[in-house]
């Protein structure tokens, strides 16, 4: 408390704000660490989280506050009972979050947030919203990470199911597709396809159909997206007895050849990787690999796995993360 000068009995508060900027993000050094000794709350900017548009790019693991057990009575009362027990458990996902990408080194190409709409594809012309700018902006890293024209075959995967793989999938060819390019979008979760049921298209013939019968063409399955000009999807079709013999078959490498001739973009949608082996056949295919996870659902010995035969089969390896 502070006894203000002035008319008596006015009592108020003194905030202590203090800004510094150590070189190279170093917070041991002195005059930081003499400014620390006089605040009880510090805030520390990331300039990585701002590259990626993560604002406010605050680093909460470095940043903390000496009032926080001061006021859990209050913010139990006026915010919610288990306030400290989620702001725990949020500091907890977010350590793990920081050890995985210090494992595995990958960089994290964007973030997108919850999607409150009721629609699949969000991704519209003339649509403008903080999830669409969101990815427009992994679209961008996606054009910077590829280096040549050649390199146009995109693989989206994620670790488990549920994390919104054909979601992201989906919203990022509709964003090249507005770029005026050509741009397929395969289904290859063929155990499980939701294409279909996303776009609300028809769900066959689809590329099961053409992988195991030599007498369908391309251009049968293909499917146009009315919403979107230039976008083909190839859905994934009628789940077969056998999805890994028709993954590794010769056939395959004929259809992935013959859209990379086509399009100027592919995007491939496949299975989760800790589930089923399917994307690791798919991979040798890939000029690119996208990883999706969503609120660190990922199981490390999988990923790592995962990480470790791309990284051998000189594929490039990025991620994108559900918030």
């Amino acid at each position: 408390k502070v006894v203000c000068l002035g008319k008596e009995g006015r009592i108020g508060t003194l905030s202590a704000i203090g800004a510094v900027s150590p070189q190279g993000g170093d917070i041991s050094e002195p005059v930081t660490q003499a400014t620390l000794r006089i605040v009880k709350v510090f805030w520390g900017l990331d300039a990585n989280l701002a590259y990626r548009r993560h604002f406010p790019a605050i680093n909460w693991l470095n940043s903390y506050s000496l009032y926080r057990d001061r006021l859990s009575e209050w913010f139990g009362r006026e915010i919610s009972p288990d306030w400290m027990e989620k702001t725990g458990r949020l500091l907890a996902i977010l350590q793990k979050e920081d050890e995985l990408q210090e494992i595995a080194r990958t960089p994290v190409i964007g973030e997108i947030c919850h999607n409150r709409h009721k629609r699949k594809l969000v991704v519209r012309p003339q649509k403008t919203s903080s999830i669409v700018e969101l990815f427009r902006l992994i679209r961008t890293n996606i054009q910077f990470m590829l280096s040549k024209e050649s390199n146009n075959v995109i693989l989206v995967t994620s670790s488990v199911s549920g994390e919104g793989k054909s979601f992201v999938s989906t919203n990022i060819a509709a964003s090249f597709a507005l770029l005026g390019k050509k741009v397929a979008l395969v289904g290859m979760d063929i155990r499980s396809p939701k294409l279909a049921e996303y776009l609300e298209l028809k769900a066959a013939p689809g590329v099961t159909a053409y992988l195991s019968k030599n007498n369908v063409t391309i251009d049968e399955i293909a499917q146009k997206l009315p919403e979107i000009d230039g976008l083909d999807v190839y859905v994934g079709g009628v789940i077969p007895p056998n999805p890994s013999e028709l993954l590794q078959s010769e056939r395959l490498s004929q259809f992935i050849n013959e859209l990379r001739q086509r399009y100027d973009m592919v995007f491939i949608d496949s299975a989760p990787v800790a589930m089923v082996s399917d994307s690791l056949s798919l991979v040798g295919h890939a000029d690119a690999v996208v990883d999706e996870f969503q609120r660190l659902f990922l199981r490390i010995y999988h990923y790592l796995n995962f990480c470790l035969i791309v990284f051998r089969k000189g594929v490039f390896s990025h991620h994108i993360k559900l918030l």
